[in-house]
């Protein structure tokens, strides 16, 4: 998770795919989360596969708040998921990271760069509202 971004945001808001890709895995089934370890393995989420091998993943999402499947092609910019509060997690945000395989047993965080308005953001900064272009 080195490079992964968290973004706070009132359960329910509208999540949309970073870049296109393949939906190859997710998870929407539940309602639990917390600030507590236990609750690790309870985030929704849905990650998706990119062209060059990488793998954006979006987590902490609203029970039953994915809006698409496995095996969809995604576009940049496409409605994916609704955010929520699930997981390990101790208040409402979205989780995204992007990753590829290390090895058999590990992921490698990758940094990610957002287009704004305004220019390329490698470094998003704590308080900071960015724009799309």
């Amino acid at each position: 998770n080195q490079f992964a971004v968290d973004f706070a945001m009132p359960e329910g808001t509208m999540v949309c795919a970073a870049r296109g890709g393949i939906v190859v895995d997710l998870k929407e089934s539940s309602d639990v989360g917390g600030d507590d370890e236990k609750y690790m393995d309870e985030s929704n989420y849905v990650s998706i596969a990119h062209a060059d091998g990488t793998i954006g993943e979006y987590h902490h999402l609203k029970r039953d708040g994915v809006l698409v499947e496995v095996g969809e092609r995604v576009t940049a910019g496409q409605p994916i998921a609704l955010s929520g509060n699930t997981g390990y997690s101790s208040l409402p945000h979205l989780h995204f990271g992007v990753y590829s395989a290390a090895d058999a047993e590990s992921l490698q965080s990758h940094p990610i760069r957002f287009a704004t308005a305004h220019g390329i953001v490698s470094w998003p900064r704590q308080g900071r509202v960015y724009l799309a272009d």
